[in-house]
């Protein structure tokens, strides 16, 4: 009689705890084949959804057997959710991402965990969060960016006291606040002064502009040297001139208020000349006149 000893199999598993979704893989050790419980193949890896013990018999050569078994742990996933403090912000404004539901936070877009960024357009922003035991899940949440309105009173301006008043215009936007208290989109201003205008558009944002108004007195300038007959002045469309004396290559100009020449005549010769004023708008203008490098001006008025 002759008495085989029994194989010393062994259960080996590639990891004895995992994380849901892991896989692990089983194999024998100690006999020649092996024959595994849980529709498991030697070897083979598999995803198990629940935590257990596996057992294995080993067949040696000569035909003895002998059994083991592994127990696997499988933890469940943590369950992250990714909050932001706004889902909707303004250019400019910042928001928090914080992750929930595990112990350690990594989100993309180099963002730091609790930590308010300003992020300058729209996009998604994910989390994997990790527990105690190891196990990732992630998580994302969309951040709307919403663009400032645009809102611009233009250049500083500074005009005739008898331009007043002059129209501000902010533009179409949803809400108007005006430092003066008016909610209108334009402002009709008569005083000098800084003028500053908060506007908002449909999603809340807001922006501001100002601009300052200086109204002048243009009274004082001197209209002496030559002397000249204008009429009709005021004037709703051309204005006749005439002069004291008669002049050689003169040079003739007419100046708007803010130094453009509007018109030139650098070889006038006469003692009267019209002036048409059709094209231009409403407001005061200068005709200057320059003979011999001495220049008179005198002020033409459109309404």
């Amino acid at each position: 009689i002759v008495v085989n000893n029994l194989p010393m199999v062994s259960a080996v598993a590639s990891d004895s705890t995992i994380c849901l979704g892991q896989t692990v893989s089983f194999s024998g050790e100690g006999a020649t084949t092996y024959a595994w419980d849980n529709n498991v193949n030697d070897g083979v890896a598999i995803n198990p959804t629940t935590s257990g013990n596996y057992t294995v018999i080993g067949t040696d050569v000569n035909g003895c057997e002998n059994a083991d078994e592994v127990a696997i742990v499988v933890n469940n996933l943590p369950m992250v959710s990714a909050v932001a403090s706004d889902s909707s912000i303004c250019l400019g404004q910042p928001v928090t991402l914080s992750g929930e539901g595990a112990t350690t936070y990594a989100w993309n877009n180099s963002v730091t965990d609790g930590v308010a960024i300003n992020p300058s357009t729209s996009g998604i922003y994910s989390v994997t969060g990790t527990d105690l035991n190891g196990c990732e899940n992630t998580d994302d949440v969309s951040i709307v960016v919403n663009a400032l309105p645009i809102v611009n009173l233009g250049v500083d301006i500074t005009t005739c006291d008898y331009e007043a008043p002059i129209t501000l215009n902010a533009g179409l936007h949803t809400t108007y606040s005006w430092n003066s208290g008016e909610t209108t989109s334009t402002l009709n201003v008569s005083n000098s002064g800084t003028y500053t205008v908060i506007v908002s558009n449909i999603e809340g944002c807001t922006s501001n502009d100002e601009i300052v108004v200086n109204f002048q007195d243009c009274a004082g300038i001197e209209e002496t040297e030559i002397l000249a007959n204008i009429y009709p002045n005021p004037t709703s469309g051309t204005v006749n001139i005439d002069l004291s004396v008669s002049l050689s290559n003169a040079n003739i100009q007419l100046i708007d208020l803010q130094g453009k020449i509007l018109f030139s005549n650098n070889q006038f010769n006469g003692e009267s000349l019209m002036i048409d004023l059709n094209a231009f708008s409403n407001g005061m203008y200068f005709l200057q006149i320059e003979v011999n490098k001495q220049i008179s001006q005198f002020k033409l008025i459109k309404k």
